[in-house]
């Protein structure tokens, strides 16, 4: 017992002066890095760095033959020009865009094909680029796209996507993060399907029929600090997924919804928002469960809420202003700021209503019944007496 005991305390002594040792010769390296920290997953031990420009002055004139003789973990730079092709990515890359003095982003221009870059690696970047014109179809469920994702944990920021049936596809793949990306000009601008726990953060989005569609299973992603203008997000049969602190507004009256759970969409969270000048702010349909809470509702022409069959809901610390100003054509439906259909257990707390400044709880009309005939009432029974400051 006492050489095992022995044994053991030499060998940790030996380990210890071996990591010293290391850490004394690694010194004044590590200092550098600590200085001046790099991105991670630029660093490769055996990554080169490959140079691309389509006037040829580089390695290679074509970003696919770069990616093509490349090796898992090297650097594709790709310099200021267009590029007329469509790419795919097959290898771990990070592929950078480089701008030449002020000749703007490198752009691939998949003329008119369906896809201009496809990603069918794991962790890749691809940064720095304008991605367009591939083929548009008659509706927007069509599988092209700017960008094609089939993969996991790849970053794609600072790119600009337009003109394309879909701006970015995502397609039963997980952990994917967009950032700072500005996408315009596109039918839905990003469309996932069966893919979870993606972060979509920071991007801009403009001039679309859809920002954001998320379908079946598309599950545990998070929106976060976007822009939109026009029609935000659409979920469709996906849970527990997170739409924080986005922006979304329209002054066109085709704007139908900002922010859409549209059938079996569960414990997703709605937190920090500011929808306004939309036909309708916030609507759910079939969906349960969900958390509304703190956001700005406002400006909307028809309802600032609608719920359609949807239970259990949590709705809680928002602002309902000016919500439901055009008159409705039907005689029997009146736009307001919330309303509810064949809805039931819904909570409705300490809201701030710019039409109800009494102590009293503030009524929420409803309708019951198969044809809607019975009329109902929901209560929020303790309406706040002040605006929240909700600010992005």
């Amino acid at each position: 017992m006492k050489y095992n005991v022995f044994k053991i305390f030499t060998t940790f002594m030996l380990l210890s002066i071996l990591l010293i040792t290391n850490i004394t010769v690694v010194g004044d390296s590590s200092l550098v890095t600590t200085k001046n920290p790099v991105n991670i997953n630029l660093l490769s031990y055996n990554g080169e760095i490959i140079t691309v420009d389509d006037d040829g002055d580089e390695n290679y004139s074509k970003i696919q033959d770069a990616i093509d003789n490349a090796s898992d973990g090297d650097i594709i730079k790709v310099y200021s020009g267009v590029y007329h092709e469509f790419i795919t990515i097959n290898k771990q890359l990070t592929i950078l865009g480089i701008e030449e003095n002020e000749n703007g982003k490198p752009i691939v221009n998949a003329v008119g094909k369906e896809f201009a870059v496809t990603f069918t690696a794991d962790n890749c970047i691809f940064e720095g680029f304008w991605v367009m014109n591939t083929s548009k179809g008659d509706n927007t469920w069509k599988y092209f796209a700017g960008i094609k994702i089939l993969s996991d944990n790849n970053v794609l920021k600072n790119n600009i996507i337009s003109n394309c049936e879909n701006g970015i596809w995502i397609e039963k793949s997980n952990s994917n993060t967009l950032d700072n990306n500005n996408l315009s000009f596109n039918k839905v601008e990003i469309y996932i399907l069966e893919s979870c726990n993606n972060t979509i953060s920071n991007n801009t989005f403009s001039n679309h029929n859809l920002a954001i569609q998320a379908w079946y299973h598309s599950d545990n992603n998070k929106f976060l600090n976007n822009k939109i203008k026009g029609v935000g997000f659409y979920l469709w049969e996906s849970s527990n997924n997170e739409i924080i602190n986005n922006k979304i507004t329209s002054n066109l009256e085709s704007s139908e919804i900002g922010i859409g759970l549209i059938s079996l969409c569960f414990k997703n969270k709605i937190i920090g928002n500011i929808i306004s000048n939309m036909q309708t702010g916030i609507a759910f349909s079939l969906s349960d469960n969900n958390l509304v809470s703190g956001n700005n509702i406002l400006n909307n022409s028809m309802f600032g809420m609608q719920l359609y069959q949807s239970d259990k809901n949590t709705i809680k610390h928002n602002n309902f202003i000016n919500n439901g100003f055009v008159k409705s054509p039907l005689p029997k439906l009146i736009f307001s700021q919330a309303f509810f259909f064949q809805s039931f257990f819904n909570k409705w707390y300490n809201n701030y209503w710019d039409d109800w400044q009494r102590i009293i709880p503030k009524a929420i009309k409803g309708k019951l019944g198969k044809n809607g005939l019975i009329p109902w009432r929901n209560f929020d029974w303790l309406p706040a007496r002040d605006p929240y400051d909700i600010v992005i």
